[in-house]
């Protein structure tokens, strides 16, 4: 091993370290963001259940459930408010009171 380090000229030993440096680093950021997003999921689906439990015992339909969760879970804050906006109108008065 050390005979092949020897063997690199040393001018070039800098790009080799920083090249190695910036392999490991993006691996590091690709792996942490892999397990934030499977985190998160994971979160989300364990505030659902419950949540949809709920609304099944209320007797909403699943395109009612579908579209509560694509409202909350939406990320862009606009179209959140607006999609919401659309359900609120297509409620009835007495599901508007309940919800």
């Amino acid at each position: 091993m050390f005979q092949l380090a020897d063997k690199i000229p040393d001018e070039n030993v800098i790009g080799f370290l920083l090249g190695g440096m910036g392999i490991i680093s993006g691996t590091i950021v690709i792996v942490t963001a892999i397990v934030a997003r499977n985190w998160s999921r994971s979160q989300q689906r364990q505030v659902a259940a419950p949540l949809i439990r709920e609304m099944v015992e209320r007797g909403m339909s699943s395109r009612d459930i579908a579209e509560v969760f694509a409202v909350a879970f939406d990320d862009r804050p606009a179209r959140r408010r607006r999609r919401l906006r659309e359900a609120m109108r297509s409620l009835t008065g007495k599901e508007r009171a309940v919800a």
